[in-house]
């Protein structure tokens, strides 16, 4: 028989022997506006994400520039191979590896957003998050990068047409003519080539963070990257004045030390991916969590 429970005794319940998890906030599925400052933020946030684990970063860094070279030099020796009896075959064979590469970055860069919400809330990265994305919405992401294929293939089509025009003009001779047009085939093609990166910028976040379809998180990342065009274009002229000051110095360093200090642009380079990482996912953070 049970015992009696006295009625002085404290109220208990049982507990789960379970951590509790970071409290992420509430999903935005379009994005907010955030503050035009949030643009210099996310770089900011994107350097403490790195530093986190920066040598674990890096090797993250060449794990992932080492599968590519890999699968390229072995793709060179099979293509150099088939040259000899078909190079129509050694052609199409080529642009199936490009395809290959389109399709599978966004299953990579998933895995790598998976990596940095690691760092950021001290979960640990490892090797392991850079092939995350295979196991985690591998399907959606490949989806993600079949589309961005088509985009990026429409634009081309799109440009060399115009590029052609632009060609015909430019034989007949006029120079102010060819200025004009040359003008305007570079601003068909930022105009063509800026919604398509506004649409890819989060979509693997979205992916793999909110378990999004690819067609609802390329829309989500277009509609957050519109509201926050202001953060944007800081966040881009800041990442153009540092290109600028890191290849300066970069210069400087090989031009002092007569070489030696490839080592040092070399491990700068390394760092410069996982900063970027960062920085997207602080974006992606930013835009779509509420806290």
């Amino acid at each position: 028989m049970a015992e009696p429970k006295s009625p002085y005794a404290a109220p208990s319940a049982p507990v789960d022997d379970v951590h509790a998890t970071q409290d992420r906030g509430e999903f935005i599925r379009d994005g907010q506006a955030v503050p035009a400052g949030r643009g210099w933020d996310w770089w900011r946030e994107g350097f403490a994400i790195f530093r986190a684990s920066p040598w674990m970063w890096i090797l993250v860094v060449v794990v992932f520039f080492g599968v590519f070279m890999v699968a390229g030099g072995i793709m060179a020796a099979i293509g150099i191979s088939m040259m000899r009896s078909s190079p129509a075959g050694m052609v199409a064979f080529f642009g199936l590896f490009g395809l290959a590469l389109s399709i599978v970055y966004p299953i990579f860069l998933g895995g790598l957003m998976l990596g940095a919400r690691a760092a950021e809330e001290g979960e640990g990265l490892g090797v392991g998050h850079l092939f995350a994305g295979f196991g985690h919405s591998g399907g959606r992401l490949a989806t993600v990068g079949l589309a961005m294929l088509v985009g990026n293939f429409v634009i081309q089509v799109l440009v060399t047409l115009v590029f052609s025009a632009w060609l015909r003009t430019a034989m007949s001779g006029d120079p102010a003519m060819m200025i004009q047009q040359g003008a305007l085939v570079f601003l068909v093609y930022l105009a063509l080539t800026i919604p398509i990166v506004m649409a890819f910028w989060f979509a693997p976040a979205l992916v793999v963070s909110n378990d999004l379809p690819a067609l609802d998180a390329i829309r989500s990342s277009f509609l957050g990257c519109l509201k926050n065009v202001v953060p944007f274009l800081i966040y881009g002229l800041i990442a153009l004045g540092l290109g600028i000051v890191i290849a300066v110095l970069m210069g400087i360093i090989v031009a002092i030390t007569r070489g030696v200090g490839v080592i040092v642009v070399f491990a700068l380079a390394l760092a410069i991916g996982p900063i970027v990482i960062g920085s997207i996912y602080a974006g992606y953070r930013d835009i779509y969590t509420r806290h």
